[in-house]
Parts: structure tokens; sequence; C-alpha cells
């Protein structure tokens, strides 16, 4: 990990009726793009959102489970509330984490919903495998990111349009993205200072990712079970 961190991970956990009804009535949440998400734990690493499953999922995982529960955890944030920097190099950072979480998965949901018992009664959805390039200029930046738009891209992966078909203001030379929707993975290279400066983190902030591109891999539900078989996750 002294090369790559994991930056974010995703949790999930299926709902009967009555439990996603006890959420929709409990939670502080507002409504947004077909779920709905509660944002008061957000300076403590988490943001919960919970929604209606998909047809598909319904016929995976039966009638009896309409509802799903998503956890997106920035594990930084457990264990420096509110950080902007989310990186974690060291395991054992790591690990504390994840305890951390544990607790706190116990202290929002054992009264909501008794069957959530920690960390271990979710699955693992999603994982931001990420690495950050220091000192490149943004001119070199820009370039790196139009090679990569360029190249052939074979076995299903193909590059992700839909910022540029539903974001005006979006600009192909500060990211891209390639996805595999088979394998439901996803590869970013962007300009991390751009980033900053668009999600309004503040200016030292913006000074402390100048010149950073960053890459990111952004594992699915279907990857992380391939690479993961016959492993304790």
């Amino acid at each position: 990990m002294n090369t790559y961190f994991i930056h974010t991970f995703e949790l999930n956990y299926l709902l009967t009726f009555g439990e996603y009804d006890t959420l929709n009535s409990s939670l502080r949440r507002f409504y947004e793009d077909g779920s709905y998400k509660c944002l008061s734990h957000t300076n403590d690493g988490i943001i919960i959102s919970f929604r209606k499953c998909t047809e598909n999922e319904i016929k995976r995982k039966g009638a009896f489970y309409p509802f799903k529960l998503t956890l997106v955890v920035k594990p930084s944030r457990l264990i420096e509330p509110g950080t902007y920097v989310n990186k974690i190099f060291n395991p054992d950072d790591f690990l504390c984490s994840i305890d951390i979480l544990d607790e706190k998965i116990k202290s929002i949901f054992s009264e909501l919903i008794p069957d959530i018992s920690g960390i271990d009664s979710f699955n693992l959805s999603r994982v931001d495998i990420t690495k950050d390039i220091l000192n490149v200029p943004e001119n070199v930046i820009h370039e790196y990111i139009r090679i990569i738009r360029q190249l052939p891209l074979h076995y299903g992966y193909h590059i992700n349009s839909q910022l540029e078909e539903n974001c005006l203001s979006y600009n192909p030379d500060y990211s891209v993205n390639i996805i595999n929707d088979s394998n439901k993975t996803e590869f970013v290279l962007y300009n991390k200072h751009h980033a900053t400066i668009d999600q309004g983190y503040p200016t030292e902030i913006q000074e402390y990712y100048k010149d950073v591109l960053r890459m990111e891999l952004r594992c699915g539900r279907n990857f992380i079970k391939k690479e993961t078989k016959d492993m304790e996750v």
C-alpha cells in the first residue's frame, strides 16, 4: 500500500420493505436520482443511500428483499474526520479505519435494523484503488489524457462518453474514463488539481494537489468476486 491506496469503497445490504420504511422515516435524507441519501455522517466518511432494487436485482435476490442499502465509505475520514486528503498508505491505518467503521455501523443501525450487526452484515460491492503521480505539469497531464483517448481498446473496454454527452461544462482534456460493462470496472485518469477546483475544495487543498495526475481503478462487484475467490474478504 506504499504506492497505491484505497480512496473509497462501497458496501451493500438488501432490505425488506419494513427495513426500508424504517430508514425512510428515521434518517434525515433527501431524494436524488432514484435514491434517498443521508449525508449526516459524511464528515466521518460515510454516505448512506437506499433505493428500490432494479428488476434484475429482484430476480437474482428474490422479492423478499426489494430494496438496497448502500454505504459509500472514505476510510481516511474515519481516522481524520473532515479531511480532504483521502489517502491511507499504511495497512495498519487501514485496518484501524475498518474497526472504526464497524463501530459506526453498529451505532447508526443497531436500533433501526437489528439484523445489521456491523460491517460483516454487508457485501463489498466496489473498491476504488488510487495512485497519485506528483509533479506533472498541467500541459503534460492534458497530453497524457489526449494520448489515452487515442489508444485502441480491447476486451470489452470503451471510452465512457456520458460526461461529454450530459455535462456541458465537461472538458475532455481534464479526464478520461474507460469502462468495461461486463466486469464492472472503470479506469479513470484525471487532473486532480482541476477536480478540487470544480468541487470547491479549500484553497490550501487545491494547492496541495497542484500538478497531480490521479489514476483510479474502480472495481465493481463482479471483478471483486473474481479476484478474491477463495479469500476471506
